[in-house]
């Protein structure tokens, strides 16, 4: 249960008021999620994701600056992704 109200907590945080839609699928069910530690600095992360195609965003110190980062461009992010 207590699980539970955790993902409730995530797909329902403030933060996602302001966050855009999936630039992969237009979906708008989006979560913030606690994200993984850096190994080098001993801090939380969080980031967000899509409901609908599981894509993840790039981490942030604050769910605050998960969903700026989110919101962010990532045409950026797919070009270098195709580079050789």
């Amino acid at each position: 249960m207590k699980k539970d109200r955790k993902m409730l907590d995530a797909y329902g945080h403030p933060s996602l008021k302001s966050a855009r839609p999936c630039p992969f699928c237009s979906g708008t069910i989006l979560g913030v999620f606690p994200g993984p530690s850096p190994r080098t600095l001993r801090r939380d992360t969080y980031r967000v994701m899509c409901g609908e195609c599981q894509s993840a965003g790039p981490l942030g110190s604050s769910p605050d600056e998960a969903v700026a980062r989110w919101n962010g461009d990532f045409k950026g992010v797919i070009k270098a992704s195709f580079r050789g």
